[in-house]
């Protein structure tokens, strides 16, 4: 006798996949469990059905899960994207263009600044034999480049009124 051969009976398989025998039942009338005949199963087509019929369970709730999870993922990149905005609209974020172009435009100053030290202290220095002395006059106006520096402030657009995106 082969495998396939075995037949049992509703209680036989419940007691074997440890159910109520109207879980047994259910199967047969809702999932098209193969049945024989009245209170008779193909033991092999029965534990086969069971796997594919699990099988389909389980794929189906990975699918859902995913879904769950892509779902997720969306509705909080869209949170963030308006908690975003809102920042952008009270002027607390700004685009990394603006960005990019105000600390150019920022250090543009500080390099016409270093650029122009020597011609800003020269006449100065001019008939003064005093090394300290000339480090006083240096120190003095290279503090006073350094103050007009630190006053800059970056413009992009979002702090001009009128300009925010």
């Amino acid at each position: 006798m082969s495998i396939k051969d075995i037949q049992v009976t509703t209680n036989e398989l419940a007691d074997l996949l440890d159910v109520d025998p109207k879980y047994i039942s259910q199967l047969v009338l809702n999932h098209s469990y193969p049945k024989e005949d009245h209170n008779s199963f193909s033991l092999y087509d029965f534990i086969k059905k069971r796997f594919e019929h699990l099988k389909e369970m389980c794929d189906d709730r990975v699918k859902k899960v995913r879904e769950e999870r892509t779902r997720d993922r969306y509705e909080r990149a869209s949170a963030e994207l308006k908690e975003m905005e809102v920042e952008k609209q009270k002027g607390k974020l700004v685009n990394a263009d603006d960005v990019d172009s105000a600390w150019k435009d920022a250090m543009q100053v500080v390099i016409n600044k270093w650029d122009g030290f020597p011609t800003m202290v020269a006449h100065l220095l001019v008939g003064i034999d005093d090394v300290k002395q000339i480090e006083i006059i240096l120190t003095e106006k290279k503090n006073k480049v350094k103050a007009d520096i630190a006053k800059q402030t970056l413009h992009t657009k979002a702090s001009i009124p009128g300009t925010a995106e």
